[in-house]
């Protein structure tokens, strides 16, 4: 594996940290992406720039999770939101009761949307800001019938 295999996936799985040293490692050439990703930990980085930049989020890499927050005995609503207090907070806001619980979900989690497959990952990139609501779901009473 190599740099930029490692930097690619911190971009995409939201690894804010490891995106932001990376980042900073190549701005000052201490690294190349064609390296093996074992010299991410040998170069020594400049700790203010990286502080700086991880604390700005110049790459404006977001861990944006998902969360599903209980309506009532067979509805959830489906929160995308970067802590578990910004998905309750998005909930009272929206539907004016606190939830009955809240849980994280996967973002790789796949479900049906219609006939086609998706999961929470690309349901996501369809908001631009966040906390949002995904959808509310609603469960079925008719087990086994």
């Amino acid at each position: 594996m190599n740099v930029r295999d490692v930097y690619q996936d911190a971009i995409r799985y939201e690894e804010p940290f490891m995106a932001h040293y990376i980042h900073c490692l190549l701005s000052d050439g201490k690294i190349n992406l064609d390296d093996d990703a074992s010299q991410i930990f040998r170069a020594e980085i400049d700790q203010e720039k990286f502080r700086q930049a991880y604390e700005k989020n110049i790459l404006g890499v977001n861990k944006v999770k998902i969360y599903s927050l209980k309506l009532n005995k067979n509805q959830f609503a489906f929160i995308f939101a970067e802590t578990k207090q910004d998905a309750m907070m998005f909930f009272r806001s929206k539907f004016n009761r606190d939830p009955v619980n809240c849980y994280e979900y996967d973002i790789d989690f796949g479900l049906l949307r219609g006939k086609e497959y998706v999961t929470f990952r690309s349901l996501r990139k369809e908001h631009d800001k966040f906390p949002a609501l995904a959808f509310v779901y609603e469960r079925s009473l008719a087990y086994g019938i």
